[in-house]
């Protein structure tokens, strides 16, 4: 999905009213029933409040909408209005009429500072909807505003933040926040995504993103050019065509997973958990002998096989004898997670893909086996080259600090993958995939409580399983990290942040499957 900016998003707005007679009243019920539907999706608790806070411009009124919709659906809301009901005009009026009269909310007006820094925490709150300014902002918020930011903020702990379009207090166009600015668990952007919100400096303000369809026609969204593309569900979901009836097994891929190593078995029952959650049709494993059992225990349904190691129980080059055979039968091979850093275990990977014709993804320790090398892996045979690093792999890979790396993210997305001649998936939040000639996307699922060992293995089996069943490995890194993402939103519901395992991500991949896709 394309990426613009604020000016961009008020053009298409202006033209769709204009040229299109789309009204602005239809927009904002499109818009706040977008909004609405989001929220029911982040299963706010029943048992509390929904509280939105309202300032009087189209932020305000897609609040008005939501807040009328989520209590036709039975959620309990209240309304903050941090300006005088008079402010309210045109078309979020409309709809703040409606609201009172449909939903029977009674607003709440604030409009002196001093009762905003006054006002306590509020315990029966479940979720607060930030509905204050979007990319109309003009400066630093100031004066009621300001306050209400500030006191949306003192909810980080105890309740979800959501915010319309643009959290209070961000530049929509840079990303920055140069005053108080809401800090959100997800935003809920209009039509499509804001340039500013993708930036890594404005990720701790937006949290999760969700884009709202709002009917736009095609042909004014396909005026615009884009140098970034969102991930979106939409597009996820096309690499996903009902399965024929008379499919088998072997229509869905073969895939070959080199990993582990003494210590490190639960890296590759991960990785391969994970590939069996992608809907691969056939999955075999590469360990070594010590692992073998502990593996085969933690995925039943892979076919395991143990191989000789080192006196560290690592992987040695005799591998490729027990593979040389059949080494280039499988669909996709996945080399890296917990292999360990013993200098037998690096040849045997380099030789590895300098063996591979299939598409091959690199992750973990197959990585590290290239510091320093970045320019060596553009020399591999594999057809289709998946990397998956995250920043410290990456510095390590081309000699730069990780610093740098983490600074100029876009930058050295797009260099790696020049350089490399692969796919280049950069983990973080805010997780970049590059590919020479092909602009560069954005994921913005997932959350904090991903931040724990094994999420990588999971992602990197997710990849690869995907390979495996067709899908280049550019659309793949694409797709999974999409998916790992939401898995890591739906655990975050069941088992909070906090207590969030990699084996939490896993067991919510069919949930995210069953919420995407009709079968």
């Amino acid at each position: 999905m394309k990426i613009i900016t604020s000016d961009e998003m008020r053009t298409l707005d202006k033209l769709a009213i204009e040229e299109h007679e789309i009204s602005g009243e239809v927009l904002m019920e499109r818009a706040g029933t977008g909004l609405a539907n989001a929220i029911i999706n982040m299963r706010p608790p029943r048992d509390k409040k929904i509280l939105l806070i309202a300032g009087h411009g189209n932020n305000g009124g897609d609040a008005f909408v939501a807040a009328r919709i989520l209590v036709e659906e039975g959620y309990t809301c209240s309304l903050i209005l941090a300006c005088e009901e008079s402010e309210i005009k045109g078309d979020a009026f409309t709809h703040f009429v409606k609201m009172r009269q449909d939903a029977g909310i009674i607003p709440i007006e604030l409009t002196d500072v001093a009762r905003w820094e006054k006002r306590k925490i509020l315990c029966d709150v479940g979720l607060i909807v930030d509905g204050l300014i979007g990319t109309g902002l003009k400066g630093v918020p100031q004066g009621v505003v300001a306050a209400a930011i500030r006191y949306i903020n003192k909810h980080l702990n105890c309740c979800k933040i959501v915010a319309i379009d643009v959290p209070s207090g961000l530049n929509a166009d840079t990303g920055e926040a140069e005053g108080d600015c809401v800090f959100a668990d997800r935003t809920v952007t209009m039509a499509l995504p804001k340039i500013g919100l993708i930036q890594p400096r404005a990720i701790e303000y937006t949290g999760s993103i969700t884009v709202v369809n709002i009917g736009f026609p095609q042909e004014l969204i396909d005026k615009y050019k884009s140098d970034y593309e969102l991930v979106t569900k939409e597009e996820v979901q096309r690499h996903f065509p009902r399965r024929a009836r008379m499919s088998h097994k072997g229509n869905y891929g073969h895939l070959l997973v080199i990993a582990g190593s003494r210590g490190m078995a639960g890296a590759a029952g991960m990785a391969l958990s994970a590939a069996l959650r992608s809907g691969v049709g056939l999955l075999s494993a590469a360990v070594p002998e010590s692992i073998a059992q502990t593996v085969t225990a933690w995925t039943k349904e892979a076919m395991v096989y143990p191989c000789p190691e080192t006196e560290n129980g690592a992987h040695t080059l005799e591998l490729l004898d027990k593979l040389k055979n059949h080494i280039n039968r499988y669909d996709a091979v996945l080399i890296g997670p917990g292999m360990g850093s013993e200098q037998e275990t690096k040849s045997l990977i380099k030789v590895l893909l300098d063996t591979l014709t299939c598409p091959v993804l690199l992750d973990a320790d197959g990585l590290n086996a290239y510091a320093d090398s970045a320019t060596e892996l553009a020399k591999v045979k594999s057809g289709d080259l998946v990397l998956t690093p995250h920043p410290a792999e990456l510095a390590r890979i081309l000699g730069v600090p990780t610093q740098e790396v983490q600074a100029n993210r876009f930058s050295y997305a797009r260099k790696s993958a020049q350089t490399t001649d692969s796919t280049v998936l950069l983990k973080g939040a805010g997780t970049l995939i590059a590919h020479e000639g092909n602009r560069l996307r954005i994921n913005m699922s997932g959350n904090p409580g991903m931040a724990t060992g094994g999420s990588g293995d999971v992602l990197a089996g997710l990849i690869a399983g995907f390979m495996a069943q067709g899908i280049s490995g550019f659309d793949a890194a694409q797709v999974a990290s999409f998916i790992h993402g939401c898995a890591g939103d739906f655990a975050s519901f069941i088992d909070g942040e906090v207590s969030m395992t990699a084996t939490d991500i896993i067991d919510a991949i069919p949930w995210v499957f069953l919420e995407m896709l009709p079968r």
